[in-house]
């Protein structure tokens, strides 16, 4: 069982609640939770650096998440939102979770942040390699969500966390990486 400790950052009971009872019902993961304020931030990372950072997006600002990034670069850091945040922002996160978005989709997003392969990159969820098939298909958002049986939010999600994990931002970029992951064959790929 792999232990770590995540660091919540939320001023909110119900969602520190929340995501709490979701770290703990994640399988195979033993999980330490410290629950931070605004002054752990301001004050620097504490001694214990954990693998994960869980905050309202509305607590960290830019030049918090730099010093985070100079002082702990290992550690990841996930942004809880109420809404889309802008690209210039999503972008300092390692993936991004909104409230409307299932546990599932919760749990899978917190512990792609908590593994890596063997050369030390982020994987795909099962779910998230769903979403790119999608993609390369053609499919819009919201067919995907039918067809995976969740809400359009939870498929903009994992798209946020396939292009962060990635670095991939196009469809085109992520057909080729569906090929040569054969995720899809070469002859599944819609005809434009």
């Amino acid at each position: 069982m792999k232990h770590v400790t995540i660091a919540l950052l939320t001023p909110s009971d119900i969602i520190k609640n929340g995501i709490s009872a979701i770290l703990k019902s994640i399988p195979d993961i033993h999980v330490n939770i410290l629950y931070w304020t605004e002054n752990d931030i301001q004050n620097g990372i504490p001694a214990k650096k954990p693998s994960l950072i869980i905050a309202d997006s509305l607590l960290l600002n830019g030049d918090s998440i730099t010093s985070i990034r100079n002082i702990a670069p290992e550690t990841r850091i996930i942004t809880m939102s109420t809404g889309l945040l802008p690209q210039a922002i999503a972008k300092n996160y390692d993936a991004i979770i909104s409230i409307y978005d299932n546990t599932e989709s919760i749990s899978n997003t917190i512990k792609q942040c908590l593994i890596t392969d063997e050369n030390g990159t982020k994987e795909l969820t099962p779910r998230e390699k769903d979403v790119v098939i999608g993609i390369v298909k053609g499919l819009s958002n919201k067919e995907m969500a039918l067809k995976m049986n969740v809400s359009v939010n939870t498929v903009m999600t994992h798209r946020r966390n396939i292009a962060s994990k990635l670095q991939i931002h196009s469809a085109a970029g992520l057909t080729i990486y569906a090929i040569v992951s054969k995720l899809v064959r070469i002859e599944d790929v819609k005809q434009v």
